[in-house]
């Protein structure tokens, strides 16, 4: 088929790869024109930043929820406790709203009195007694000095 000079030209050794290779190979081995990437128009763009920034609040959120201190909850004891306060509190309520048993008693106060003896009894009678007497000493002392001059 490449051999006989007269009837048929000669073709170059370019054309004979391109016709004997198969046409996949063809598109491999040339370049295909690089085409300018598609930029986003102004409301793609819109969308893409709103949807970056609600994946920012969603990954703060949790990150705010592994930065939290675990939660305690109360123990068997604190809850009998609370129980027992609030049994006491409902009992109170039920008392408060009853008429006869609704009084007020005041806190009494315990003050030391001493206990008055018969001798502390004796201190104003003492007392009145010597002033009594200052008086009487006076009358009885210008008596004198009137008879003496």
């Amino acid at each position: 088929m490449v051999g006989t000079v007269s009837s048929e030209r000669e073709l170059s050794m370019e054309e004979l790869k391109r016709l004997n290779h198969p046409q996949s190979s063809l598109e491999q081995q040339t370049p295909v024109p690089a085409q300018p990437e598609p930029h986003p128009t102004q409301t793609e763009w819109a969308e893409l930043m709103s949807a970056m920034i609600s994946l920012e609040r969603r990954v703060a959120t949790q990150a705010a929820l592994v930065r939290e201190p675990p939660r305690t909850y109360p123990t068997q004891e604190q809850i009998a406790t609370l129980a027992r306060d609030v049994a006491a509190v409902r009992e109170m309520l039920q008392q408060a709203g009853k008429r006869r048993e609704r009084r007020i008693s005041l806190p009494r106060l315990h003050l030391h009195i001493p206990h008055l003896s018969s001798a502390w009894l004796l201190i104003p009678v003492i007392l009145l007694v010597l002033w009594a007497m200052w008086h009487s000493w006076d009358t009885f002392w210008n008596g004198l000095r009137a008879m003496f001059p």
